[in-house]
């Protein structure tokens, strides 16, 4: 039987910023790193003080959502902006 082929190592906190400038914009009011895969919820304050502006992922914006419809509110300002805001 063949070993599985090997997986390829997880992005870390490098690889992340050096990812996310890459999607920004000067024009653009937030930046969206849109990998479900990327472990990013560690990096988002850091990524929003590097690029100036808010930063949203594919894994925290569905929660934030869902916060929203079942109006519940937290307050995390250490997953960014988006939950940041006591609003």
């Amino acid at each position: 039987m063949a070993a599985p082929p090997p997986r390829p190592a997880p992005w870390g906190r490098h690889h992340v910023l050096e990812l996310a400038p890459a999607g920004d914009h000067p024009d653009a009011q937030a930046v969206l790193v849109p990998d479900t895969a990327l472990h990013t919820a560690a990096f988002v304050p850091e990524l929003e003080e590097a690029l100036g502006k808010p930063v949203l992922t594919a894994n925290q914006v569905p929660v934030w959502e869902r916060l929203r419809l079942a109006q519940r509110k937290i307050w995390l300002p250490r997953l960014g902006t988006l939950f940041g805001s006591r609003d």
